[in-house]
């Protein structure tokens, strides 16, 4: 695995790990969000077409592990594809440029950001509401 620091969009410096696992090379990055949550931005072979795929996902970190909750909407935790690139080939510079050039990109995290901040504060809204719902059925 290599790891190398790059400086984003939005001024951060973040690190990126590539490696080559079992279905081939893949770049990582991850972001501390706050509230035990972290930003995983991941790019590597498209599992349903041919080419690149650049994803988001946020998780809870309990102790050493990863918690991704899934779900339609805002229902579980957050998970985008932000950039999907066709190709013939997978290699090392491929999956590095392509992951490099979203996290360079101008806005993109930042706006990545934004869409994640709106997500968990729609479902705190959903399940505020719920709650209210059920005081008031009770």
């Amino acid at each position: 695995m290599t790891q190398h620091q790059i400086t984003a969009s939005n001024g951060t410096t973040v690190s990126v790990d590539i490696a080559k696992g079992q279905s081939g090379w893949q770049a990582q990055t991850h972001i501390e969000l706050g509230d035990q949550r972290v930003l995983i931005i991941r790019t590597s072979k498209s599992a349903y077409a041919a080419g690149l795929r650049t994803n988001a996902s946020v998780c809870i970190v309990e102790g050493h592990m990863q918690r991704h909750v899934l779900g339609f909407g805002i229902t579980g935790d957050f998970r985008q594809d932000v950039l999907v690139t066709p190709t013939a080939r997978v290699t090392e510079k491929a999956v590095r440029e392509q992951h490099e050039r979203f996290l360079s990109a101008p806005c993109a995290l930042t706006d990545l950001l934004g869409r994640i901040e709106a997500h968990y504060a729609a479902q705190a809204q959903l399940k505020a509401a719920k709650a209210q719902s059920e005081v008031a059925h009770a």
